[in-house]
């Protein structure tokens, strides 16, 4: 609107504001959200299997920090580090995004359990799609 009034020769000239930068949001589950969320999953009338599945996917998204899509369905058993225990990231929505992420105790028992004997494939397959969840 300012550079109308310059343009109109209202005034003489429109300031210059340098905006500041955003910091990006740090939303971070704690016990509460993740007993909340767990307890919702089980309060639907979801498979079992779908429940347990959920249950997963909350517990490795807040111990891991991980994305959902891009980052977490699309996890590939050949990303994952046994011996280190941590996860290799090589796709994700920022160029530093790329990145080992180190395996807690519960999220080192819940990919052991997903990924059973199997050497290769998506940690969370589908049967619809071909990327995983």
């Amino acid at each position: 609107m300012l550079h109308k009034a310059e343009e109109w020769r209202v005034i003489g000239h429109a300031p210059k504001i340098k905006m500041m930068k955003e910091h990006g949001r740090h939303l971070r589950l704690d016990d509460e959200a993740e007993r909340k969320l767990t307890m919702g999953g089980l309060a639907c009338n979801w498979r079992p299997r779908t429940r347990d599945l959920f249950r997963d996917i909350v517990i490795l998204m807040r111990d891991t920090g991980m994305r959902n899509e891009r980052e977490l369905f699309r996890m590939r058993i050949e990303n994952l580090d046994w011996q280190n225990r941590v996860i290799f990231v090589p796709d994700s929505k920022t160029a530093e995004g790329r990145r080992l992420v180190p395996m807690s105790g519960r999220v080192f028992e819940i990919l052991r359990t997903r990924c059973d004997a199997r050497q290769e494939g998506w940690v969370f397959p589908s049967k619809r799609s071909a990327l995983g969840i």
